[in-house]
């Protein structure tokens, strides 16, 4: 876009002002070889001759200028047209008016510059005001093409951060499936685990960190629940072995308490025995 502005002022916008400049020039020639009808000194004369012949090569150097640049058939037709009668007019400037005015032949002169020099200097201008015209109409019609493509490039850039944004969004979306939502359901398995709950199933997808992760932690709990059941059975075991310790120590005591019974009814019967043994024998000694 700025290389198109910057072409469409160098080739319309400059080669415009080139040919105003021409323009003028024009009319400093005509305004020139008037008062040189009009100058009454050779001083006054040379001058201002010098001055036309100036203005008539910046006009060919204008001229020249505006067809370097890329022309149209039709502004090719244009320029030859100007040139065509500006060449008409300037010869009719300098090799009558100005010839017949130094020659001190003023009225002929100020006929020929106010009469027949006037009409090849309208043909002239209105060729080249045809031809700034015309280059007026083309810089628009550029200016308006770059407008467009200004926004042609403008609705792109539009279309292209649109699309930036919705590539933005996705790959925001699956790496919240791929990552966050994973992580979350790790911490998730980890809360789990933590309240005691090792009965949950624990999903394992993928051959990444997040599944990796996954596998280990589903070992993990697969190992505590062997631990803890290990130990549930050991703590059984335990307890069915201090119950049948108890048994037997209440049966044993049963057994014990059983003995000293039937020792203490023995001791009893031998004493009483040893008593009558007694009594006998005081009785067989009297």
């Amino acid at each position: 876009i700025n290389e198109r502005v910057e072409n469409m002022y160098t080739q319309e916008l400059v080669v415009i002002e080139a040919l105003d400049d021409a323009k003028s020039g024009m009319y400093r020639i005509r305004g020139d070889s008037l008062e040189h009808v009009l100058a009454e000194t050779n001083v006054s004369m040379k001058k201002l001759a010098s001055e036309i012949n100036d203005q008539q090569k910046r006009i060919g150097e204008r001229l020249a200028q505006y067809r370097g640049t890329r022309l149209a058939p039709e502004e090719k037709g244009l320029v030859d047209t100007v040139e065509k009668h500006f060449q008409t007019y300037i010869n009719r400037v300098e090799k009558e008016i100005l010839t017949l005015s130094a020659s001190g032949r003023k009225a002929e002169a100020e006929v020929l510059a106010r009469g027949a020099a006037v009409e090849e200097f309208r043909k002239a201008r209105d060729a080249m005001n045809e031809l700034m015209d015309y280059s007026l109409k083309r810089a628009g019609t550029r200016y308006r093409n770059s407008v467009t493509d200004y926004r042609t490039a403008f609705r792109t850039m539009i279309a292209i951060i649109a699309v930036i944004s919705a590539l933005g969004a996705l790959v925001s979306f699956f790496l919240t499936r791929a990552i966050v939502r994973p992580l979350k359901q790790v911490i998730g398995y980890f809360h789990e685990i933590a309240q005691g709950n090792l009965n949950n199933r624990i999903e394992t997808r993928g051959r990444d960190e997040i599944g990796q992760v996954l596998l280990s932690m589903a070992d993990t709990q697969t190992k505590l629940v062997a631990t803890i059941n290990q130990r549930r059975e050991a703590e059984s075991a335990l307890m069915q072995a201090h119950e049948e310790l108890e048994t037997k120590v209440v049966e044993r005591t049963a057994e014990l308490q059983a003995a000293n019974k039937e020792l203490e009814a023995l001791s009893e019967q031998r004493f009483a025995n040893i008593v009558n043994l007694a009594a006998d024998a005081i009785i067989s000694v009297d």
